[in-house]
């Protein structure tokens, strides 16, 4: 949240009207000061458009109603800005041989044949797509930040930990038990499940298949994400909303719980311990 482009924003849409209409720089600071405590007194983080939404009703309280409207229409000017489709000019870089990710990503092809651009173009129209239609702001924004993966809590109370786009959390505590989110709207992962019986039968940990509340994570000695490609990914740092939650087994490597867990089941896997009936079958 910046104080200052509020301020901006109104001072040029107030730049726009005649000067018997003008508010003065002080009623701007002042509208800008009451947006601004109403932002720290919200219990949940405010996004841009309910920001605005307060700004429209603190200029009109004002009888500021030319403002208003030009301020609107700045609005709806800088939204579609904000959303401007960019894929025009990553085509023409590519068509033009200059697309640096490109050079970089796959140095092992060659840019200028036409079937290769036809596939990165296809790539470029489809992330554009994705980000401006399908996808939800917040994670197209989390993501241009260099965040890896989204949490997702549960839609009734927004305090209970669920999953995260393509994965399963697994939590575990300072006595070692292992710990992993309950709800009826999780993907029932059979590489979570298959985690659960390992660190279980194999390695003796007591496991809690139960609610884990977001207040729980500090709480929580290592935090990794489970699925089948991985296995198991280590956390080292969740987000909270501009907040630095730090998990002690670090951002380093796997921590050792986690670490043997996955490397159980790897050996299960590829048969150097013997594995639950009917988990690995011959094929012939």
């Amino acid at each position: 949240f910046d104080i200052s482009k509020i301020a901006t924003a109104i001072t040029k849409a107030n730049n726009q009207v005649p000067l018997n209409e003008q508010l003065s720089r002080e009623q701007i600071q002042a509208i800008a000061g009451r947006i601004a405590d109403v932002c720290s007194q919200s219990a949940t983080e405010m996004n841009v458009e309910a920001i605005q939404d307060l700004v429209e009703k603190e200029i009109m309280k004002q009888g500021a109603f030319s403002i208003a409207k030009l301020y609107i229409t700045y609005r709806y000017r800088h939204e579609l800005m904000r959303k401007a489709n960019s894929t025009d000019k990553q085509i023409l870089s590519l068509l033009e041989c200059c697309n640096e990710e490109v050079k970089q990503e796959n140095s092992n092809k060659n840019s200028t044949v036409v079937s290769v651009q036809r596939d990165y173009m296809a790539g470029e129209v489809s992330k554009d797509i994705t980000k401006r239609f399908l996808l939800d702001e917040d994670i197209v924004q989390a993501h241009e930040e260099g965040f890896a993966e989204n949490m997702y809590l549960d839609a009734a109370t927004r305090t209970k930990i669920e999953e995260t786009g393509g994965a399963n959390f697994l939590f575990v505590t300072k006595d070692d038990k292992l710990v992993t989110p309950k709800s009826d709207s999780i993907l029932p992962s059979i590489t979570r499940r298959s985690l659960m019986e390992v660190a279980e039968k194999y390695m003796g940990l007591e496991v809690e298949h139960r609610e884990v509340y977001f207040d729980e994570i500090k709480e929580f000695k290592e935090v990794g994400l489970c699925g089948t490609a991985a296995v198991i990914s280590p956390i080292g740092k969740i987000n909270d909303h501009g907040t630095d939650i730090e998990i002690p087994s670090g951002m380093g490597e796997i921590g050792p719980v986690l670490k043997e867990l996955r490397q159980t089941l790897v050996d299960i896997q590829e048969c150097r311990i013997e594995g639950p009936e009917g988990w690995v079958v011959e094929v012939k």
